[in-house]
């Protein structure tokens, strides 16, 4: 979410202040804004003010209060709960796998509330392409979780290293890849 707004409507002529509770700050008087911060905004039309927080982060969680001055004050209490989307690869932070097998590393991102455009993979920082026994998908899975997938086909020495799921606007998750020619170590 890029940008959210926070309406209130008042049908007479009186100031209209937006306040976060948490520092008692003053955001707006009418259409000044009171914080240097210029995410925040309100907007003016007819009986509606809305405060408009633009780029919301994890931090403008919290309450809102809009206060109307009239005798007695008016105010409407507003909670805003942010969700942060998460992203990280099943399994271990290490693999180690078997020259030959077939690796499948999965990307999950959750609390997302839309799919991201696109995810990259990344190995040791180069960019993977769906080349050479390489494929990946994306799939949305239901209405906050995407899964992202890297398929490795005939894994060789060449395909160890770092390993990373890049989601556009989201947080990378990594998993490093061990490709072993011979047993694969039991670590437990």
């Amino acid at each position: 979410m890029h940008e959210l707004f926070i309406t209130f409507f008042v049908f007479f002529c009186q100031q209209v202040s937006w306040i976060r509770k948490r520092d008692s700050h003053i955001l707006t008087v009418d259409r000044y804004t009171f914080i240097a911060d210029e995410r925040f905004q309100v907007l003016h039309n007819g009986d509606t003010w809305t405060l408009q927080i633009k780029f919301v982060q994890s931090r403008d969680a919290g309450v809102y209060e809009c206060q109307v001055t009239t005798e007695p004050k008016m105010s409407q209490f507003v909670q805003l709960d942010v969700v942060v989307p998460q992203t990280k690869i099943i399994g271990e932070s290490e693999l180690f796998v078997k020259s030959g097998s077939t690796v499948q590393l999965k990307c999950i991102i959750t609390q997302s509330l839309e799919q991201p455009p696109y995810i990259f993979w990344y190995h040791d920082g180069g960019r993977v392409v769906s080349l050479n026994g390489k494929h990946q998908s994306v799939e949305r899975v239901n209405s906050d979780t995407t899964i992202g997938v890297l398929v490795i086909k005939s894994a060789e020495k060449r395909d160890s290293g770092n390993f990373t799921c890049a989601p556009s606007n989201l947080d990378a998750a990594s998993v490093l890849l061990h490709v072993l020619n011979g047993k694969v170590p039991n670590l437990k």
